[in-house]
């Protein structure tokens, strides 16, 4: 076998070895709590609690971000801060195609039920450069007339002056800091 090829399947094994951590520890919680949701290096939950929230919405980009605001909108959002994976797929991106993903987030989280106004408000006082505050002038107006223009229906999954319109997981350490979890001896090598 070649080095390259024992290379990965020596990465796919550690990954597998940490994801069952990760299950472990959250059937743990389960059984001290009840039906939680737990999301950290991975996004755990049962079918159950899944239904019971709504299931997926079909926005593209942020199903995983709208699914844990309505698990935290019903207490059942809890975070074990691991890292189970070092790579994020299609985060890489040209200066066109960060334009592109911009505006398809934009349009997602539009969908979603945040209102423009507020979007551009909490970006232009969030955001510390001049480059991200003029692409948010020009990109979420876009973002907003495409939306009205091919008549996307608005899903309403959350607040439209939601708290946690960015930064989702930083927003939360700071304004829920009783949600977070410390991990166990199972997972302090993944923290």
């Amino acid at each position: 076998m070649s080095s390259f090829l024992l290379a990965i399947l020596t990465q796919f094994i550690i990954k597998t070895i940490a994801f069952f951590d990760f299950v472990s520890f959250y059937e743990d919680l389960v059984e001290e709590e009840g039906d939680v949701m737990l999301a950290g290096g991975a996004m755990v939950a049962s079918r159950k609690l899944y239904y019971e929230l709504g299931g997926w919405n079909d926005l593209k980009v942020a199903e995983r971000r709208d699914l844990k605001r309505r698990a935290l909108a019903t207490g059942k959002l809890r975070f074990c801060d691991v890292l189970l994976h070092e790579e994020n797929a299609g985060k890489e991106k040209d200066f066109v195609g960060s334009i592109q993903r911009f505006y398809h987030v934009a349009r997602m989280k539009l969908k979603s039920g945040v209102g423009v106004e507020y979007l551009i408000w909490k970006w232009m006082t969030e955001t510390s450069t001049l480059k991200p505050k003029i692409g948010a002038l020009l990109v979420f107006p876009a973002a907003w007339v495409t939306n009205k223009l091919q008549g996307t229906r608005t899903l309403d999954s959350f607040d439209r002056h939601d708290i946690y319109a960015f930064d989702f997981q930083q927003s939360l350490q700071r304004e829920v800091p009783e949600i977070w979890l410390d991990p166990d001896e199972q997972l302090e090598e993944y923290a």
